[in-house]
């Protein structure tokens, strides 16, 4: 196996019932961190005061949420009649509560396969919080919130792999046909 270093890493591995994760204690912290902010904003819209664009305007709720969750159809009444709708799903946060209540946990655990999902959504959606829409570069957080979303569905990909032996994943349909 190969050796891990003592700091900044995150590594993730199929196994049984889940995906292993290990990772060390300054990344756990810090993905605990941005779960923390991606719960603040969804439950009570909190956002940092940072100016964004070239006439430094404050980024809003409003802004973010339609970064997070783009226009559902054409017509821009339909989209937001879409958002009011389904604005109590769109803003749950109970995928970030388990995220970052596992990473209280300790730095070395399994995820289990119900519980992925909650992991790739969260730091999709804690990216928006941190990446400004008019950024050109984004910062080392948003690569790293990357890096996690990758390494874990690499890591369902190789599970999937390894039960079916076919990278094609032709599983049947829900309804059995």
């Amino acid at each position: 196996m190969t050796e891990l270093p003592d700091h900044d890493f995150f590594a993730a591995l199929p196994t049984n019932g889940g995906i292993a994760v290990r990772m060390a204690d300054n990344v756990a912290t810090v993905l605990a961190h941005h779960a923390d902010r991606l719960i603040a904003f969804l439950e009570r819209g909190e956002l940092d005061k940072r100016r964004s664009g070239p006439f430094r305007r404050v980024t809003t709720e409003s802004d973010v949420l339609r970064r997070m969750f783009p226009d559902a159809y054409r017509d821009s009444s339909d989209s937001e009649a879409f958002r009011v709708r389904h604005e109590n799903a769109l803003r749950d946060s109970a995928a970030a509560h388990r995220v970052r209540d596992r990473l209280r946990s300790g730095s070395t655990f399994v995820v289990p396969e119900p519980e992925v999902d909650d992991w790739i959504v969260t730091y999709a959606l804690a990216r928006y919080l941190i990446m400004d829409r008019r950024s050109r570069r984004p910062g080392m957080e948003f690569w790293w919130m990357n890096y996690v979303c990758g390494a874990l569905i690499e890591a369902v990909l190789q599970r999937e792999f390894m039960q079916t032996g076919d990278w094609e994943f032709r599983r049947p349909a829900p309804d059995g046909g």
